[in-house]
């Protein structure tokens, strides 16, 4: 069995629901990661940055990534602040973590409070990764002083995958 965090999904059928986000997966085989999600709060709120690495990718599949960045939940005080996404195949940096090999698309944008923004864009046909950056962030609780949240917050994010039908 593997036992997976918040945000980590593996091959395989999950045994039961989800507890506290923990997922529990019977073994048969090599451990593959399916999906794997970094820099997001169990509440959906990133910080400076987040991102989603898709490893479980049919050959030359064609695909897209949807990044939704929302502020729904914060209409205090507007802070404006730059997005920046970009999308590639997944690599592997010198200290062993994920990174985007070489940048195949990229967005920007800008988001204020109480808005939602959401960007659709290609992904390579290969396992890949999108990452996400929000500057500058905001903390609830130095804007009103009535909040006792005092993280450094971007937007809530949310990541999704769907593959392109093949024609004919």
């Amino acid at each position: 069995y593997v036992l997976t965090t918040p945000g980590v999904d593996v091959v395989g059928r999950r045994q039961g629901p989800p507890v506290g986000g923990y997922s529990l997966y019977p073994l048969d085989g090599a451990l593959r990661l399916r999906t794997a999600r970094t820099g997001v709060e169990p509440d959906g709120w990133m910080g400076g940055s987040a991102s989603y690495s898709q490893y479980d990718v049919p050959a030359g599949a064609k695909g897209t990534v949807r990044i939704d960045l929302s502020r729904q939940a914060w209409c205090g005080k507007d802070v404006r602040s730059t997005i920046s996404i970009k999308v590639g195949p997944v690599g592997i940096s010198a200290t062993d973590q994920p990174e985007i090999r070489n940048v195949t698309r990229e967005a920007r944008g800008v988001i204020h409070s109480c808005q939602t923004r959401t960007f659709v864009l290609p992904t390579p046909p290969v396992p890949w990764r999108v990452e996400v950056a929000v500057d500058p962030t905001f903390s609830p609780g130095k804007l009103d002083p009535n909040l006792s949240d005092f993280r450094e917050l971007g937007a809530q994010v949310g990541f999704g995958y769907e593959l392109r039908r093949q024609q004919g």
